[in-house]
């Protein structure tokens, strides 16, 4: 599917261009290691395959430095990917949505000073077909795609192609003259290609996060020998078999953040929803696909109150949890209206603030800094 090779570098440094043609290669256990080489330059690309889908892993790092490119957009340190892919589309995602762009035919002037940025000659720079990508760009066919992950390269430009082709290039360093000396001269980005079939919105926005934020769990300790702790939870109920403190059931709504506050910060809203929780928790949701959908939210443990709320935390409505009989989760249903964003705030009962008598503890606390006096003689 590639018209152009993977790992196709430019970038202006000092008015020359380099493309960094010069590579070794080499393979290590399940990893293939690029070095690319340009004008004093080297950049070291990891390629492994990831387990989990149709993947590539791309790993790009500094070694360990690079010059700063020349001023501007066109000057940046790029990549370029080429696909080839009749009747061809561009998805990107951006803050709580996801959408089809063209990015075709606009022509953008950017300004910069030649010096001090208040008194210096400025100078214009015409940008072409400029966009962004908050984590995901798919370049999407008729009914297969490449799906490119990144983990915080969000400026692409595309480029004029033949029939059939989606190019992109992605900017990966930049150096902009309104800094005047500040530039980041290291790198250390990684990227997934996952090739696909048929996608929507929620399992595109799903892939990109596994890539940004791994998933993370902890094995039940109590399949494990411990002396200390078999004493300390012998007496205890037991530990459901699997937990997570919330978990959406819904075919196009995800959870985008979870979070708590105090109530402190909203003193001067007088219809706040967390008042009385003392660190209330929130939940947001968010329905991707551009549908109706019904979603059941669980939780785990018993809910003191739940609201749905404005932005700025006020109450829209109350919600109903209802308890399960084993009291290990509870749960409600929700319905949310096309690209809809809902704010919930909840009294996790499992999850509130545990006060401590700190009085009963000073003989620990108070002292814990001290050194014997007997220890500090030199011998």
């Amino acid at each position: 599917m590639l018209e152009k090779p993977l790992l196709l570098l430019e970038m202006t440094h000092g008015g020359q261009v380099e493309r960094f043609e010069s590579a070794d290669v080499s393979i290590s256990g399940d990893s293939i290691f690029i070095f690319r080489h340009g004008a004093g330059i080297t950049l070291r690309f990891v390629l492994t395959l990831y387990p989990l889908e149709e993947a590539i892993d791309i790993e790009c790092k500094s070694m360990p430095t690079i010059p700063r490119p020349d001023n501007g957009v066109a000057a940046a340190l790029k990549m370029h990917l080429a696909l080839r892919l009749p009747e061809g589309r561009l998805i990107h995602d951006h803050p709580y949505g996801m959408s089809e762009i063209t990015a075709q035919g606009k022509i953008y002037k950017r300004k910069y000073p030649t010096g001090e940025w208040m008194t210096s000659p400025q100078v214009f720079e015409d940008v072409h077909n400029p966009f962004t990508a908050l984590s995901l760009l798919d370049f999407m066919g008729d009914k297969r795609g490449v799906l490119l992950l990144h983990d915080g390269s969000q400026a692409f430009l595309r480029c004029d192609t033949s029939a059939g082709v989606l190019h992109v290039v992605n900017i990966l360093s930049l150096y902009d003259a309104w800094d005047e000396d500040y530039f980041v001269d290291t790198l250390d980005l990684g990227f997934r290609l996952i090739l696909h079939g048929e996608l929507d919105h929620v399992q595109r926005w799903k892939l990109a996060q596994e890539f940004r934020r791994p998933l993370e769990w902890v094995t039940n300790f109590r399949n494990h020998q411990h002396p200390v702790l078999d004493q300390q939870l012998a007496n205890k109920p037991p530990l459901p078999p699997t937990f997570t403190p919330v978990q959406c059931e819904s075919d196009s709504v995800v959870v985008t953040a979870f979070y708590r506050e105090s109530e402190a910060i909203a003193k001067d809203l007088p219809n706040y929803a967390g008042r009385g929780m003392g660190f209330p928790y929130i939940l947001r949701l968010v329905e991707f696909n551009g549908v109706e959908a019904s979603v059941t939210l669980r939780v785990a443990g018993s809910v003191g109150a739940a609201y749905t709320t404005n932005l700025l935390g006020e109450i829209v409505e109350p919600v109903t949890f209802t308890l399960s009989e084993d009291q290990l989760t509870s749960t409600c249903q929700l319905t949310l209206k096309p690209h809809e964003i809902a704010t919930l705030y909840l009294d996790l009962e499992w999850g509130r603030k545990q006060p401590r008598n700190l009085d009963e503890h000073r003989s620990v606390w108070a002292t814990v800094h001290r050194v014997d006096e007997q220890q500090e003689k030199p011998e």
